[in-house]
């Protein structure tokens, strides 16, 4: 209790009783900004690497699964009994074919008819489809639809992606005639390519004629393949030459 009369003495401020200056608030601020910054770029950095990788490995395995679907159906492309050509449309984005791809009935002893094979370029979702139509009638007679109603079918996505998206030429061709040929020698059979037009290259449809399709021994494939979901990322590719085994050989028996 304090005496009247009397006062008690105010203690001195000391150094440690004052608050944060601005200069010291503001700097603080500064500092934690910086970090939160260098933070949240590591994070984008990283995250932008992952997709990036994932983006590259969705791709590679699209583009392995269509080209291996894509060569072991070509690889064995020949007309049915009755048809001259084993190719029926040859274009730069769309090829038509009929495929020995059937396995060999031990029991009848009978190869099956060839399948009716389209493989394209979708012009809307950029996916590389393939429909498949069996053979009809019978196996003595079998009968196919035309091309026309072939494409009239929606076919099956092989792998998700987008297909040559920087280029239209997907296929060109080889065929078995004099000159310098730039794709694969077919059993020794002298060929030369022949690549689709550039006006030309943007439609589905066959560039070459009917004489030119049954002359046809190899086919090259350049493919790209671009991850769908992260087109900033850059495609796969790859090129293959296909050679039309039961063709090659006998266009060569021909010559």
């Amino acid at each position: 209790m304090t005496r009247p009369g009397t006062h008690r003495a105010l203690r001195p401020s000391s150094a440690d009783d004052r608050g944060t200056s601005l200069t010291e608030l503001l700097v603080s601020m500064l500092i934690t900004s910086m970090i939160m910054a260098l933070t949240g770029t590591v994070v984008v950095t990283t995250l932008r690497q992952q997709q990036t990788a994932v983006a590259k490995t969705n791709a590679s395995a699209s583009l392995r699964i269509t080209m291996e679907a894509l060569t072991r159906d070509l690889r064995v492309a020949s007309p049915p009994d009755a048809v001259t050509n084993a190719i029926t449309s040859a274009g730069p984005r769309e090829i038509i074919f009929f495929s020995a791809r059937g396995a060999y009935n031990e029991t009848t002893k009978v190869m099956p008819a060839p399948t009716k094979v389209r493989y394209w370029i979708d012009p809307t979702g950029g996916c590389l489809r393939r429909t498949m139509v069996a053979a009809g009638g019978t196996p003595a007679a079998p009968t196919y639809p035309s091309d026309t109603s072939v494409r009239a079918m929606a076919g099956t996505c092989l792998s998700p992606g987008r297909y040559n998206p920087t280029t239209s030429t997907l296929f060109s061709y080889c065929g078995v005639t004099s000159g310098t040929d730039p794709c694969l020698k077919a059993d020794g059979v002298t060929s030369t390519v022949v690549v689709p037009s550039t006006a030309e290259a943007g439609a589905l449809g066959s560039v070459l004629s009917a004489t030119q399709e049954n002359q046809v021994a190899d086919v090259r494939i350049a493919m790209q393949v671009q991850d769908a979901a992260n087109t900033r990322v850059g495609a796969a590719t790859t090129t293959r030459d296909v050679v039309l085994i039961n063709r090659a050989t006998a266009l060569q028996g021909q010559g």
